[in-house]
């Protein structure tokens, strides 16, 4: 299954992305859904999220210093942060069904939750319509894509 990532925006500006810090040990790869804790921290959205402050667009510990290759010595200076698609009623994502299956046009102006893969990949569960998360906008039935946003009642900048 292919990760969430930023399709386009309804106002054709660029989407707002925010580089955030994340909790130490989280998993977070990039496509995640994610959310601030209390900390003021990015942590991966547990299963039928609540809240979601956007989509990781890199995995946790890949930002310079970090997972650097063939590197003997540890780099001073890094940030233990990922870069964040901030959700909000501009950005459109895209993804695939959790369960692959291909869209029709009687998906467009559907609401549903999400689901992960047993690899940790992200996508819409078009079985669950109690778990509102998304709200699809558009499909592309060649590719198997769903167009989507994040429902305002589960979107939070968090700070």
């Amino acid at each position: 299954m292919r990760p969430f990532f930023v399709a386009r925006t309804t106002s054709g500006n660029v989407p707002r992305v925010t580089s955030r810090p994340y909790k130490t040990g989280e998993l977070i790869i990039s496509g995640s859904p994610v959310v601030l804790d209390a900390n003021g921290e990015l942590t991966l959205c547990a299963a039928d999220p609540a809240e979601v402050t956007g989509i990781a667009l890199n995995k946790a510990g890949s930002t310079p210093g970090w997972d650097a290759a063939n590197s003997p010595t540890v780099v001073t200076g890094r940030k233990q942060e990922l870069s964040c698609a901030d959700a909000n009623g501009d950005t459109i994502y895209g993804g695939e069904s959790a369960a692959g299956t291909v869209p029709t046009k009687a998906h467009v102006d559907g609401q549903y939750g999400i689901a992960k893969d047993a690899n940790g990949v992200w996508g819409v569960d078009l079985t669950d319509t109690t778990n509102k998360v998304v709200e699809i906008v558009d499909i592309d039935i060649d590719r198997k894509l769903f167009f989507f946003k994040i429902m305002e009642t589960v979107r939070t900048f968090g700070g």
